[in-house]
């Protein structure tokens, strides 16, 4: 009887040191619950209960990608107030190229056309990329170049196709492509000699079951009307979305008789669940829409005939607008100036810093961000008829921590580039924290104002002339 007491009691014993050994072996192998927060995907429902504020709950935004042509430079900048200009600031700033995709997509576009004589020349323009659920999309505009037949005696290949398609391809975080690349099914008008076809493309997302791609192209409407419009592609649901305005289009009511209104360059960006597209930047017209696009004015500067001038209106929309601290959101505009008296074109791109609430305003926009001249000048002028100098043109941006973000956009109308920039948490930090100090209704500038300031930065750092407001 003793012995199995004895031996009830070493077994007792035993259990109790392996169940301690499992219970510390447990809690020494257990990972803190931080750690579900670490594996939160971008995209996807945030798991009940985590804090939002959190650091490990920002997803890992960076791309991870060799930096090539360096450049350090010195930006100028204009802080402004209701009565114009009211600082000027200087920052310094760094841009490298880190990735190029070209030729590899245009030679992939090539595989899926149908083309045995291969005479189209193909260019991939104006990468439009944002992360979704841990990948990156890119939309590209996909140029046949058809603006070269339009010289007196021009050969047209046999073969004859729009001039523009939209192509989209996924990759991952070190710009590997994890998909092959295809065209989006938007069938668009040909009814042109040149310029069919989407072009332009912004892709922006609106919650995680919305994702859109807006574009131009031309149609003619139910009026008989040609219309150089915005468009929009349900990324997700494969459909075309025409975006209405209530109580109409201001290009479309205000444009010469002899002229083909060009409603372009809206930029979105989300306050509060609400989608909001930036119309115009100078005077200020920003949309509200719902997720159909069913839009209207929720802000509206200038007068109401205020008519768009081609030479004149120097400061457009660039990439969406990105929420750096509430309510303050940035973007890369661009601008097209024409040089006096050769009236060729110069496109610089710029930051612009941008209030939404109470009160939308432009509170900054900076001088031209500058790329290290080796990539500009290493690829040709594809319309050279038209531009003589190098240029770069935005359509999207990541923002991937609180000093460093990615442009995507094409150099020349040739190639197809990311472009990184370091340093804009000092130039953010500064504006922002200057500005706050206003009253939060104050209006923004005069009209006009900011087309005056970006051709100044451009004329000081050009040394060209270019056609006054």
């Amino acid at each position: 009887m003793r012995m199995k007491l004895l031996r009830s009691r070493q077994t007792q014993v035993v259990l109790l040191a392996a169940f301690s050994f499992f219970m510390i072996y447990t809690l020494v192998q257990k990972p803190p619950q931080a750690s579900v927060q670490a594996r939160f995907v971008p995209g996807k429902k945030r798991p009940a209960g985590l804090a939002s504020q959190s650091k490990l709950d920002v997803p890992d935004l960076h791309i991870y990608a060799k930096e090539l042509y360096h450049n350090n430079f010195t930006v100028e900048g204009h802080r402004f107030n209701m009565s114009g200009v009211e600082q000027l600031y200087n920052h310094t700033l760094s841009s490298s190229l880190i990735h190029s995709f070209s030729p590899y997509t245009e030679n992939r576009f090539k595989e899926i056309m149908l083309e045995p004589r291969h005479e189209q020349r193909v260019y991939a323009n104006s990468p439009a990329l944002m992360w979704y659920r841990g990948e990156l999309i890119c939309v590209m505009r996909i140029w046949l170049e058809k603006e070269k037949y339009t010289d007196e005696g021009a050969k047209r290949p046999p073969n004859d196709f729009n001039d523009n398609f939209l192509y989209t391809q996924k990759f991952n975080k070190y710009m590997k492509p994890i998909t092959p690349g295809s065209i989006l099914g938007i069938p668009t008008p040909r009814q042109w000699t040149v310029g069919d076809g989407p072009i332009e493309p912004r892709l922006f997302q609106v919650d995680d079951t919305n994702v859109f791609v807006s574009f131009n192209t031309g149609v003619y409407l139910k009026n008989g009307k040609a219309l150089d419009g915005t468009f929009v592609w349900d990324y997700l649901r494969h459909k075309t979305i025409m975006p209405s305005i209530k109580g109409g289009s201001p290009i479309m009511k205000t444009v010469e008789p002899d002229r083909m209104p060009r409603d372009k360059h809206w930029t979105p960006y989300m306050e509060r669940g609400q989608l909001h597209m930036v119309y115009n930047l100078d005077p200020l017209r920003v949309l509200s829409c719902t997720k159909n696009f069913s839009c209207y004015f929720s802000h509206f500067e200038g007068p109401k005939g205020y008519r768009f001038v081609q030479g004149k209106d120097s400061l457009r929309g660039g990439t969406p607008w990105i929420l750096y601290k509430y309510p303050y959101y940035y973007s890369i505009g661009h601008t097209t100036l024409f040089k006096n008296p050769s009236n060729d074109r110069i496109y610089t791109i710029n930051i612009i810093i941008y209030r939404a609430h109470p009160v939308p305003r432009v509170v900054y926009v900076s001088g031209p961000l500058q790329i290290n001249e080796t990539p500009m000048n290493d690829v040709p002028i594809v319309r050279y008829n038209y531009i003589k100098d190098p240029f770069f043109f935005p359509v999207s941006i990541i923002q991937e921590d609180g000093d460093s973000l990615v442009i995507g956009g094409h150099i020349n109308d040739y190639s197809s580039v990311l472009i990184r920039v370091r340093g804009i948490k000092r130039l953010m930090s500064e504006v922002i924290g200057h500005d706050e100090e206003k009253p939060v209704n104050m209006r923004g500038p005069p009209l006009g104002t900011l087309h005056r300031s970006t051709k100044e930065f451009a004329s000081k750092l050009t040394k060209n002339q270019f056609f006054a407001q």
